[in-house]
């Protein structure tokens, strides 16, 4: 087994935030997120730096700038805002070090005991509670004598590869509220009289296509540019109190809304940043609008409460229309935008009204209320392309953003698009919806992040692995690691009851022939095949694209049965006979996209035996799963799980010949739950004292 990398203090830019949120920074040195420190590595080495409580910067040999800050006053604090998924903190261990408490938005996430024999620097993970937003970390001066911290590595908040995205960038974070699913959200208690305002009679229509109406493209286009090479210009607005200044970058004769809104939405590709304007016009070497928005594609920041953007509910457009690419991708990862006739009031996440009482909900509908198709609606009969689009209606549903006609939902113009086949979608009507409660998504009135929670296991829980039936459920475990494909339901549903939480185990780098599902992997993801399990090949896990949709439903039907976790398998082929030339980046590359996958479903995701690569990976994995490391020797690389706060589950097999003794003395001295399992993984069950 390679050595677990070393973190090397000089070898990455470091300035630390301690005390208050980061100012007065050299943009190009370590440029930072305005409403928090962003990923990166921070230290202290600019006199600028606040420091809050009791807390001094001291010298220390082999820290960046030969800076520590120490604290030798028990209960006194430090805080920094971040924005991130969470964040390593290098620390100084020594002989007089004590207890710090590490809070994360206001919450205990870690007690920290930095004694040691002697004096040794050290790193620990720390993730967030929310994978959203900024966070405000703070750390404590708990006990002993004295407690020191070198720096911290805010670590970027992760995003899976099915998130919506344009020029490379983002639609917003993967967990911000355009891209939420609420196929399984309660109905709002307002639905029918919202259905019956707009037209529970009235047709759908898709407000966008192919070709020319009246003049002009049908639709609402968007531009794609680099900023650093287009024209900007200070755009005169006739609502300026509510709009942001710019300037904006426009391009020469720009793609621009045909018809009496005339939006022009133009993405640049640098930095990331949406510009909306709405009612454009170009005079005399001039533009003018009546509003305009500007958003950060990677913030799930909203506008400032009260304010209009280049729609009427505040919210921006693009992220909302149908692009033809998303039906050739074969899937709409977003809520859609739709219009309709009359609304009062405005609910989050818009920001804005055009009649009625802000919080006043009445029988007519806010700005930015959420509505799905009906899980009983079928889709059957529809055109592939169509069934792409209706799914995200059941799945993401649509918002309501902007007056206009009722139903009219907003897209892309594109030559590719078959009007005849999209008017297949005009038999819709509004009685085929309902209103949905997003209440329940909410962390912030004043963000668009979402709530994914999810269930964690902790150090000291114990497992159960059993793929053989009958299953029994009899262990005095905290949690079953069990077949996905042939657990059902109610298994999980009856641990639940026993107070146990239950993972699915996937096949995630390698085909079964037996599986439901294998006919569904083309023949070109299929490798070499495994050695020693007959029926089963490698897969080429550089095929995202093809495995996507097949792993996506796995995962999709391990939330559905009630899972807690997934436990992959099959995840380090780069180092085995594949029958392709994996490399250790393609690897990382799938597990990272994996682990993301079972996040956005609110799923734990473990490591399988992958420890190679444990320091990349370390932040995206929850748990650690070994297999034969004491018979192999390399149980202790699985250590940074421990100090990151995150359980290791180490399995020796009874046809191994190890002593059990001794590997259960090991695995105590490593924190690891050890257990001893029958290699067909049946009910037999020895688990470490």
């Amino acid at each position: 087994m390679k050595p677990s990398r070393a973190f090397n203090f000089f070898g990455i830019l470091l300035i630390f935030a301690m005390g208050f949120s980061p100012m007065n920074v050299d943009a190009a040195r370590a440029p930072i997120n305005p409403s928090g420190a962003a990923a990166g590595v921070y230290d202290d080495v600019r006199p600028a730096w606040r420091y809050a409580g009791a807390w001094t910067a001291n010298a220390k040999t082999g820290a960046y700038g030969n800076t520590v800050h120490l604290s030798r006053a028990i209960g006194s604090s430090a805080s920094f805002t971040y924005l991130g998924g969470g964040f390593v903190l290098y620390y100084m261990a020594c002989p007089t070090c004590g207890k710090l408490d590490i809070f994360v938005d206001g919450k205990k996430a870690r007690t920290l005991n930095q004694y040691a024999a002697s004096v040794s620097w050290r790193k620990i993970w720390v993730t967030s509670l929310i994978y959203s937003g900024n966070h405000v970390a703070r750390f404590a001066h708990a006990g002993g004598a004295t407690v020191s911290i070198d720096a911290i590595q805010i670590m970027p908040l992760p995003q899976p590869s099915n998130s919506p995205t344009i020029g490379g960038c983002p639609i917003y974070p993967y967990n911000n509220i355009w891209n939420a699913r609420v196929d399984r959200l309660p109905v709002h208690a307002r639905s029918t009289a919202w259905v019956n305002s707009i037209g529970r009679a009235t047709g759908f229509h898709m407000d966008f296509g192919s070709g020319a109406w009246a003049g002009g493209p049908i639709g609402i286009p968007f531009n794609i540019v680099s900023a650093a090479q287009t024209a900007k210009y200070n755009v005169s607005f006739y609502y300026p109190d509510e709009s942001d200044a710019g300037p904006y970058p426009i391009p020469p004769n720009p793609k621009r809304e045909w018809g009496s809104d005339h939006h022009i939405l133009t993405v640049d590709t640098d930095k990331c940043i949406l510009y909306e304007i709405y009612d454009a016009s170009y005079a005399n070497g001039s533009w003018s609008g009546g509003s305009g928005a500007i958003w950060n594609m990677r913030s799930n920041a909203l506008r400032p409460d009260g304010w209009t953007s280049a729609d009427a509910a505040g919210l921006p457009i693009l992220p909302g229309l149908i692009r033809y690419e998303e039906i050739l991708a074969g899937e709409i990862n977003h809520a859609i935008r739709f219009t309709a006739s009359a609304t009062d009031s405005y609910i989050w996440p818009a920001r804005h009204l055009t009649s009625g009482t802000s919080g006043a909900l009445t029988n007519t509908p806010p700005m930015g209320a959420r509505f799905r198709l009906k899980s009983t609606f079928d889709i059957s009969g529809y055109p592939a392309q169509m069934r792409v689009i209706l799914r995200a209606m059941k799945t993401y549903g649509i918002i309501l953003a902007d007056n206009g006609a009722d139903w009219y939902v907003g897209g892309a113009p594109d030559a590719r698009w078959n009007n005849d086949m999209l008017h297949l979608l005009d038999n819709i009507v509004g009685d085929d919806f309902e209103a949905v409660d997003v209440s329940s998504l909410m962390i912030d009135p004043n963000s668009g992040a979402t709530r994914v929670r999810r269930w964690n296991p902790t150090i000291g829980n114990t497992l159960q692995i059993q793929y053989v039936d009958p299953l029994d459920s009899t262990k005095a475990v905290n949690i079953y690691n069990l077949d996905m494909f042939d657990t059902t339901p109610a298994q999980v549903s009856a641990l639940h009851t026993q107070g146990k939480k239950a993972m699915c185990y996937i096949n995630a780098g390698a085909w079964e022939n037996w599986r439901p599902d294998a006919a569904r992997f083309p023949s070109a993801v299929l490798g070499a095949d495994y050695s020693g399990w007959a029926g089963e090949k490698w897969l080429d896990i550089r095929r995202v694209d093809l495995l996507a949709p097949i792993l996506r439903a796995r995962l999709d039907l391990c939330k559905a049965k009630g899972f807690d976790g997934v436990d992959p398998d099959n995840v380090n082929g780069y180092q085995n006979p594949t029958g392709f030339p994996l490399s250790a980046r393609d690897q990382i590359n799938f597990n990272i996209w994996l682990a993301n996958e079972a996040h956005v479903r609110g799923l734990s995701i473990g490591l399988k035996n992958d420890s190679e690569q444990l320091s990349t990976l370390l932040p995206y994995f929850d748990w650690g799963l070994s297999e034969d490391c004491f018979a192999q020797g390399w149980c202790a690389n699985l250590s940074p799980f421990i100090s990151a706060g995150k359980p290791v589950f180490a399995v020796v097999y009874t046809d191994a010949a190890i002593d059990f003794n001794q590997f259960c003395a090991q695995a105590a001295s490593l924190q690891f739950n050890g257990l001893l399992k029958n290699r067909n993984l049946d009910a037999y069950l020895q688990s470490c004292p």
